[in-house]
């Protein structure tokens, strides 16, 4: 047989298939969904700014998915460039350094940089006086970028030991890590209540009326819009929409299981390449090093730890983890490399992640941005040159912005104000110990270029942040007119995690001795029980296999309160529940759902009638500024009234009693619900058709609960 062509055939395609799984494996997959999610975001955020009907996105699938299988056909191209010049770095030994004698002046220089530096870092620490530091950090770098390699005479130099040319990650390799990288997201459980509003307008897409999420579906309010423009864009929502259609999947089985499957095969092989460019055959252990950095930093719900593995089903998560380290290095590869190939990979990069969160329209082009104003300072005439011709690669998601900006901008913020830089640097790291240990970093990092000229360029980028972006003159500014008051996004655009990884990993490279290696890669695991893990919090983690991520049993709760709900009812639902009704593809109308999205809604629907939705929400989640009434519920339609039986339950309890129009009809798990007469107070109608003309006092009764004032830190991720 095997001397038959057709036998022929096959140890051929063996032999190919051997060679495949061997080496390049990494780089196809890479190529080929990074053309699947660019091509898919371009088609989707085209036709859902045109409103264009929901069936078109079947077209852009196919159109996707194509794009992928050509994508792959062009890896060997990537595996080429990637491999023709790279090196891995080398170990880091005493006998590399060539020390001169000090240079007293530039050794005294530094002494009292490094001095003041720590004295503002103690001022931070205990004061949260963030200028000082601010601006002893600045003249750091400032030091260090111009007396580069001067603190010895001669200037110190590094003679390490050869690099290796790099290889491309085995494909066994790879499809070990990216096996491990599944089966962590598959029996680890981190809901987040976000997906209130992204599962919400995925759901809603497939059946709205109107063009692709034209139109609000949370509410059951016709004709007004999404909260902000800019989730319009996020294609990645769209993904889980037109996969569930296709399919006749629940959008939340899709979005929690089936599309972050992509997003994980993607990320690593984008952290692959990455690391096995940077350590070559140790790429796996810097992968390890990579995660528990993730972990650890998981003390607050806004830092880098909070947009882990354990949530790839979150856009924001797939940016923070994946696409700025990505971005990161294309751009070095186009500023060290030139060409058109680089220059289109970074791009593609900068559309997808703007697919992935809206963020990124400004987040992807400052990432890149940071990294090229080095190369303009530091780089020779080639570098310089090319580092400009980036601007090609941020062309898009700068045109987009400025679209949106002009004929659709986004609604109000959720916040009245940007929080102090001391504030989000804390709520970075979220531990004492990590912002303690976070601030000595810096400080070293600002002055490094002291030591070793090649250093200068890491002494020009934290000082180009801080000047650029965490300037406290300048953050108001940035507040108001560039991230809605969530100014800790801009620190997405610096790669923290990545950084602390590839620093691991060099150490990892540079210990000879295994004892030392287990040593160190032992110290990275116990990191994961300190305290700030996520692993600690019982509140946020479990160990459990789901292929839905959500909190129990108020998932199950939502599902049967859905369901006694006639389609013409709105439901009035305390804020732990009406989080998880909203998700359901058949979700039924809410008062709403978050309490962070009413203020967003002030550009969408009268003061008076956002202010009575405002009162009846905050009442029933037990917050001390909401109050009930019989003509409220018949303004905005309210056909079903639930409340929690723990803690403030029987309070309300008494207040429905006193309402006449309300029945108990039952309980189901850890709340009581009320259904209102169908011909009590005005129609459902009321609330759809006269809404432009309601005016003058909320309509409110003084039955008030006691309650505590929204939590800036937990309303918002």
């Amino acid at each position: 047989m095997l001397g038959h062509p057709f036998g022929a055939w096959l140890v051929h395609s063996a032999r190919n298939a051997g060679r495949q799984v061997s080496g390049g494996l990494a780089e196809r997959v890479f190529l080929a969904l990074l053309a699947f999610f660019t091509a898919f975001t371009l088609q989707a955020q085209l036709l859902s700014l045109l409103d264009a009907p929901f069936a078109f996105l079947y077209a852009a699938l196919i159109l996707a998915i194509g794009a992928a299988l050509l994508g792959a056909f062009l890896a060997p191209a990537l595996t080429l460039r990637l491999r023709g010049g790279a090196f891995a770095l080398p170990p880091i030994t005493r006998e590399a350094f060539a020390l001169g004698q000090p240079n007293r002046a530039i050794c005294a220089a530094g002494g009292l940089a490094l001095a003041l530096a720590l004295l503002a870092a103690i001022a931070l620490q205990k004061a949260d006086a963030f200028t000082p530091f601010w601006a002893a950090i600045l003249a750091s770098s400032l030091l260090g970028a111009s007396q580069a390699g001067r603190l010895t005479e001669p200037p110190a130099t590094l003679h390490p030991p050869a690099a290796t040319p790099v290889e491309p990650p085995s494909g066994l390799g790879f499809l070990a890590v990216l096996l491990a990288a599944l089966l962590l997201y598959s029996v680890t459980l981190v809901p987040n209540v976000d997906d209130a509003l992204f599962l919400s307008l995925a759901a809603g897409a497939k059946d709205a009326p109107g063009g692709i999420m034209e139109f609000d579906t949370m509410l059951g309010v016709p004709g007004i819009g999404v909260i902000k423009s800019t989730y319009q864009i996020e294609s990645y929502l769209l993904l889980s929409s037109v996969l569930s259609k296709l399919f006749g999947l629940e959008t939340i089985f899709v979005a929690h299981a089936v599309v972050p499957a992509l997003s994980i095969a993607f990320g690593v092989s984008v952290l692959a390449i990455i690391f096995s460019t940077l350590f070559g055959r140790h790429w796996m252990v810097c992968m390890g090093f990579y995660l528990a950095i993730f972990v650890l930093l998981n003390g607050e719900m806004r830092s880098f730890g909070n947009f882990g593995l354990f949530r790839m089903f979150q856009g924001k998560a797939v940016l923070v983890m994946v696409m700025i380290p990505a971005i990161i290095a294309a751009t070095i590869c186009t500023i060290r490399q030139g060409g058109a190939f680089w220059l289109a990979i970074t791009g593609a990069l900068m559309v997808t992640a703007v697919g992935f969160s809206a963020n990124a329209l400004y987040i992807g082009p400052l990432a890149a941005g940071l990294v090229a104003l080095v190369a303009l300072i530091n780089g020779g005439t080639a570098e310089r040159i090319r580092a400009l011709s980036l601007a090609a690669a941020v062309l898009y998601p700068l045109a987009l912005a400025l679209y949106l900006l002009a004929f659709d901008p986004p609604g109000p913020s959720e916040y009245a104000d940007a929080s102090a830089p001391a504030a989000v640097m804390w709520r970075l790291l979220g531990e004492p110990y990590l912002h303690a240990a976070f601030l000595v970093v810096l400080i070293a990092a600002a002055l490094s270029g002291l030591v070793l000229r090649p250093l200068r360029a890491v002494s020009l980028y934290v000082g180009l942040f801080f000047l650029v972006v965490f300037n406290p003159f300048l953050w108001e500014l940035y507040g108001a007119s560039v991230t809605g008051n969530v100014n800790e996004r801009l620190l997405w655009a610096v790669p923290v995690p990545l950084i602390a990884a590839t620093a691991l990993g060099l150490a990892w490279v540079s210990l000879r001795a295994p004892l030392a290696r287990a040593a160190l890669g032992l110290a990275v695991l116990a990191t994961t029980a300190l305290p700030g893990s996520l692993l600690l919090q019982q509140e946020r983690f479990a160990w459990r296999v789901s292929p839905i991520k959500v909190m129990q049993p108020a998932y199950d709760t939502a599902r049967e309160v859905n369901g006694v709900l006639r389609d013409d009812q709105v439901a009035l639902l305390p804020e732990p529940l009406a989080i998880w009704v909203v998700t359901l593809d058949d979700a039924r109308p809410v008062v709403e759902a978050r309490a962070i999205y009413t203020p967003q809604r002030r550009h969408l629907l009268p003061d008076n009638h956002l202010q009575t939705r405002r009162a009846l929400f905050d009442w029933v989640s037990c917050r001390g500024e909401g109050a009930i009434s019989e003509r409220a519920l018949s303004e905005i339609g309210v056909g079903l009234v639930v409340i929690p039986t723990g803690a403030c339950g029987p309070d309300l309890a008494a207040t429905l009693d006193t309402i006449a129009t309300l029945r108990p009809v039952g309980e189901l798990g850890n709340f009581r619900l009320y259904h209102r007469a169908p011909d009590a107070g005005a129609a459902l109608d009321a609330a759809h058709g006269s809404l432009e003309s309601a005016a003058g006092a909320p309509i409110f009764s003084t039955h008030r609960i006691p309650g505590h004032a929204d939590d800036r830190n937990s309303a918002g991720q």
